[in-house]
């Protein structure tokens, strides 16, 4: 079990939230929701390998049948993510048939849940979506190659000697793509000697900030350039401070940075 993983459980009952936190490996991030309108909130800012959805939320919410926005929204496998449909009673066969027409790969009845089959299921679902990250990394990383980000003017800043843009790459790859490869690229510009980004990650559910700058460039030079470009010095904490191939990779988090700022999926759910 991959200690980076993440599941969100969608149950409107305390007591259920609390079984499947039980029943989930202690080395797994593990979130829950309440209610449609929270799951939808949690998915749009944050990637889940897998998600446990119950669908007899909001029974009184006619728009809403059986949480119809959440598992159109699960059918895309955004990201790779895999779907369980956890159901609190016996569904109709096509209540089932749609759950597997719309993407969940398992439906689970809580009245005869075994948590060994559970637990077996949950560790086969979190591995494809690794799976899917590793590949989805390795088709990013073949698109970027011809991309504008390895034009000369890019690099210059960073390179030394015989050193070119390709290893700087496959580092920046390496450090961030656990953090944010399952986001679009918004902000990328060079300043002086340093490189900087700003993206949402949705591994971490915020927006961070990066500097790739050479390692002989003296720290104080290259934050100034981040808080000059941002508009404002005070960072969050550090998240990646790491050096490759003379470069060195910095990573913050922007907490004062709003997801607003961002293209983030849209979940329609009906307001309450």
């Amino acid at each position: 079990m991959t200690t980076d993983a993440r599941i969100l459980m969608i149950d409107d009952e305390l007591k259920w939230r609390q079984n499947f936190a039980r029943y989930i490996p202690g080395d797994v991030h593990h979130d829950s929701a309440a209610t449609a309108k929270e799951a939808a909130e949690r998915l749009r800012r944050i990637y889940y390998d897998l998600v446990l959805l119950d669908l007899s939320m909001d029974v009184g919410d006619s728009s809403n049948r059986d949480n119809r926005p959440i598992q159109q929204y699960l059918s895309t496998k955004p990201d790779g993510t895999r779907y369980f449909i956890i159901s609190g009673h016996i569904m109709p066969r096509e209540t089932i048939d749609a759950a597997y027409r719309l993407g969940a790969n398992f439906v689970f009845f809580k009245g005869d849940m075994d948590p060994g089959e559970f637990a077996d299921k949950t560790a086969a679902a979190i591995a494809e979506a690794a799976n899917h990250r590793a590949e989805a990394i390795s088709v990013a990383r073949q698109k970027l190659l011809p991309d504008q980000i390895l034009e000369y003017q890019v690099f210059e800043p960073l390179k030394t000697g015989a050193i070119n843009g390709y290893p700087i790459l496959e580092s920046l790859f390496r450090t961030l793509a656990p953090i944010g490869q399952h986001l679009d690229r918004r902000h990328f510009v060079i300043s002086g000697n340093s490189a900087l980004a700003l993206f949402w990650s949705r591994r971490k559910g915020k927006a961070v900030s990066t500097i790739l700058v050479h390692e002989s460039v003296p720290d104080d030079s290259a934050l100034s350039s981040l808080a000059e470009w941002l508009g404002f010095a005070t960072r969050g904490p550090s998240v990646v401070d790491t050096t490759s191939h003379h470069v060195r990779i910095r990573v913050f988090d922007e907490p004062t940075i709003s997801d607003e700022h961002f293209e983030l999926p849209v979940i329609n759910i009906a307001a309450r």
